[in-house]
């Protein structure tokens, strides 16, 4: 966030400030429960896809570039599943704090 509005020295208001906390929790949390994240791929014919659910990445794809992943169903035939990691969200955090992904699709 980088903007100190004065809230450890009550200088803001604890309503005001919580309010702001409230709003950057909900952006990086909510809306990335349940989404595909659609990327380049490992070379220039594919793109790649991450599967997040209920905030657990479950895996990732590559696939050609004529292949259309519209839905968690399409995505889930061709998923390699990972186990789960308590570094993957911090590392979704990071990427999209970094990158724009070239689609993201919420479900």
């Amino acid at each position: 966030i980088n903007e100190c509005r004065g809230a450890c020295v009550f200088k803001e208001d604890t309503i005001a400030y919580n309010t702001r906390v409230e709003e950057v929790l909900e952006k990086y949390n909510s809306d990335k429960n349940n989404t595909i994240i659609i990327d380049k791929g490992r070379n220039s014919n594919e793109k790649s896809a991450i599967l997040i659910q209920n905030n657990v990445v479950l895996g990732y794809a590559f696939f050609d570039l004529n292949f259309q992943v519209s839905s968690i169903e399409i995505l889930q035939n061709i998923l390699t599943k990972l186990d789960k990691n308590p570094e993957y969200p911090y590392l979704i955090k990071t990427y999209y704090d970094k990158k724009k992904a070239l689609k993201t699709i919420s479900f």
